[in-house]
């Protein structure tokens, strides 16, 4: 799961997410990598993961990722590489856990 923060191993898990979500291997290997969701998302390379599996994953990877997300919003919004993902977020997710994350930000600023 180290992959996930290498600077070519994280483009080897976007493409598998990518085109291969939908296999139930690759769901499960999505799980694993998500189960650090919180760090991964402020790493260099693991921020593209993340963005990833906001785009291609199942809406339990979506919630997975948005409660990582909720935990600091305001650091992950202030970090340089997890601020990729907080604007993903905000366009991927649901209605409903948008405006929770722009009520999160708006009410701390």
């Amino acid at each position: 799961l180290e992959w996930a923060r290498h600077e070519y191993g994280c483009r080897i898990y976007c493409r598998l997410f990518e085109h291969w979500i939908q296999d139930k291997n690759t769901a499960a290997l999505m799980d694993l990598v998500l189960a650090d969701a919180e760090g991964l998302m402020r790493h260099t390379f693991g921020h593209h993961v993340v963005e990833c599996a906001l785009d291609h994953g199942l809406p339990h990877h979506k919630q997975q990722i948005f409660a990582a997300l909720r935990k600091n919003f305001l650091r992950n919004a202030g970090n340089r590489n997890a601020a990729y993902v907080v604007e993903k977020a905000i366009v991927n997710c649901g209605p409903s856990d948008q405006q929770t994350m722009l009520a999160d930000l708006l009410n701390h600023t």
